[in-house]
């Protein structure tokens, strides 16, 4: 019989939204997926526990069907359930009696028996697998030509274990305190304590918070009134490598929904100007959106095809003192935050983004101005999207200088965040808790010397 806690739990609502996002073949965004069915009627720990379910067991799929293989041929439509009480009894969660009992109530007909002590342990199993590679992408539940290049990149299992282990855990709330409403991140903290929601300090962004507890952020008076903006410490640390000049321009010409476009014009006190460029004309909308909530005038948004920059937008970026370049990437940084992008992502798939990386670049390159910085920065942690790509730009215009890291944050902020030469920006969950980035300042030498 079920009992305790797992009793309690809204089981059948999250075996059908992973049902909802298995069931298209683009594997459509899981955090969409559960907003749209977020049952505000659920308390919050349930609605914490309905994501965190539904995010693990797509996480978890390819270790769940080895776990289950062997065990019983499945019929499709009892494929959500089994996925999501194998990787609840994987983890511990549940018990294997509790699982036998979930399904004899969540299957829509009788399904053959389910020896579910043997799926809760998959873990000898993959143990006796003898291609490593297999090994280890089952292990961590990522495909093998995945599995080989994390092996590769990091120098066999000892080396990557600890980072790809890392990108499968829970990833912190941190929010970012926006200095243009509210005087300090303790301030915002004080009042945030004030309504019961708990947060600490971010040990390397200075104005970020890491929030506790499971209260909806969204539905809290100080983010309606714009005093916080949900934002990774990572993102944040990026937005302060601009470090752009009193009342300068900047350009970023990759913003998305905005999240370090606001905090540049935080950061900027809402002066200078600040034009924020996307393809994707829903996620330009967004930024206008918490443009308006955060209370920030100095910046433009604008929906841009793919392709060259129209003339007005190339002008602008020939007179930028900064222009920020978070490119397209494979995302494998932040696979804690899109459980499902494991499985989505291809090795042509890369290959393509590489591409467009190296497009965006030489775009930017060749707008930039004598002094000015191009900030280049990626969500992902493999070499070939990230030093390879500054490398090669390097080597194709010589008047190309990287401006360090430590120069910009100071030596002993940047020491922890940053190569060992203190030039790169190297961020890792199992290292910092925050997503996987990686940033380099590129800056055009003027003529006769340094640039600004």
């Amino acid at each position: 019989m079920v009992g305790g806690d797992a009793a309690l739990r809204p089981w059948p609502l999250a075996v059908a939204l992973v049902g909802r996002c298995l069931a298209t073949q683009s594997r459509t965004d899981a955090r969409a997926v559960v907003a749209s069915d977020a049952r505000a009627d659920l308390p919050p720990e349930q609605r914490h526990w309905l994501a965190r379910t539904v995010y693990r067991t797509l996480q978890q799929q390819r270790r769940a069907d080895f776990a289950l293989d062997g065990v019983v041929r499945l019929p499709p439509h009892v494929r959500p359930a089994a996925l999501v009480l194998a990787t609840a009894v994987d983890d511990r969660e549940i018990t294997p009696a509790e699982a036998a009992d979930w399904m004899d109530r969540l299957a829509e007909s009788p399904v053959r028996r389910i020896d579910w002590e043997r799926v809760a342990s998959p873990a000898a199993r993959i143990a006796g697998v003898r291609d490593p590679v297999v090994r280890f992408g089952l292990t961590h539940s990522i495909p093998d030509w995945l599995a080989q290049r994390f092996l590769d990149e990091f120098g066999g299992a000892d080396g990557a274990e600890p980072l790809v282990a890392a990108l499968g855990t829970e990833p912190p709330r941190t929010i970012r305190a926006n200095l243009l409403r509210v005087a300090d991140r303790e301030a915002l903290r004080e009042e945030l304590a004030a309504v019961g929601v708990p947060s600490e300090a971010t040990p390397h962004a200075p104005h970020g918070l890491v929030v506790g507890g499971h209260i909806p952020l969204f539905g809290l008076a100080a983010f309606r009134e714009g005093r916080f903006e949900q934002q990774d410490e990572a993102s944040q640390l990026v937005a302060m490598l601009v470090a752009p000049p009193p009342s300068g321009r900047v350009l970023d010409a990759c913003a998305g929904s905005g999240g370090k476009t606001l905090a540049l014009a935080a950061t900027m006190q809402n002066r200078g100007e600040i034009l924020a460029l996307d393809t994707n004309a829903r996620r330009i909308a967004e930024l206008v959106k918490r443009r308006r909530r955060a209370g920030v005038h100095s910046m433009r948004a604008q929906h841009v095809e793919e392709g060259p920059w129209p003339e007005a937008v190339r002008t602008f970026a020939s007179r930028a003192d900064r222009i920020l370049l978070d490119v397209p990437c494979s995302g494998i940084g932040s696979w804690r935050r899109r459980p499902e992008a494991r499985f989505e992502l291809t090795a042509e798939s890369c290959t393509t983004l590489r591409r467009t990386q190296q497009d965006l670049l030489q775009r930017a390159i060749e707008c930039l101005r004598p002094g000015a910085r191009l900030i280049y920065s990626t969500c992902t942690v493999f070499r070939d999207e990230n030093e390879q790509q500054i490398e090669a730009a390097m080597a194709a215009d010589r008047e190309l200088e990287l401006v360090p890291v430590a120069e910009i944050l100071g030596r002993a902020a940047a020491t922890p965040i940053t190569d060992p030469r203190g030039v790169l920006l190297e961020l890792r969950p199992d290292r910092h808790g925050c997503d996987g980035f990686f940033a380099a300042v590129l800056r055009r030498r003027r003529a006769g010397g340094r640039g600004a």
